[in-house]
């Protein structure tokens, strides 16, 4: 019953159809309409060209920059990660942003951290390391974390939460 429904609503659909073809160029990346009522002169075609060749710049000029972080690919559009920055996980499908910490886990004393790092004890052998100067690159702090044969693993906090639009009272 279902199909033969659906098999009169295709052969309609096709019957009404027209197979005139429009002799306008249309610009590939954009969408086909059709309209009777309307005539596009080559002014309006040349301008709609010249309008989609400088979308088009406007996207390559936002480019994408990957990383390699907590044993991940991230991208961000930031070509320094600071604080704030956004990244995501394509592995993952999840955005978030920077949080300026890190979380490492050594047996080692944390003194020599202490120079460039404010060091908060969180567990057993864990740490969270925050930079003391503000607005840092994180993303070489991390890499030179991960040098140190001191710390038996280097994680950048990520915050994967959502701003919240719960009404507070």
């Amino acid at each position: 019953m279902k199909k033969a429904m659906l098999s009169t609503l295709l052969v309609l659909s096709t019957a009404c159809s027209t197979d005139k073809i429009d002799k306008t160029e249309t610009p590939s990346a954009m969408p086909v309409e059709t309209s009777t009522s309307t005539v596009i002169t080559k002014d309006e075609t040349v301008n709609k060209k010249k309008l989609l060749i400088t979308e088009q710049d406007k996207k390559t000029q936002d480019k994408t920059y990957s990383y390699r972080l907590n044993d991940q690919k991230f991208t961000s559009n930031a070509k320094v990660l600071v604080k704030g920055s956004s990244v995501s996980s394509p592995i993952m499908s999840e955005s978030g942003v920077l949080k300026g910490s890190f979380v490492v886990i050594t047996t080692a004393k944390t003194e020599s951290l202490s120079t460039h790092y404010k060091v908060n004890k969180i567990a057993k052998n864990t740490y969270r390391l925050i930079p003391i100067k503000n607005q840092t690159d994180l993303y070489n702090l991390y890499s030179n974390l991960l040098k140190n044969s001191e710390l038996s693993r280097v994680e950048i906090e990520v915050d994967y939460s959502r701003a919240s639009t719960a009404q507070s009272y």
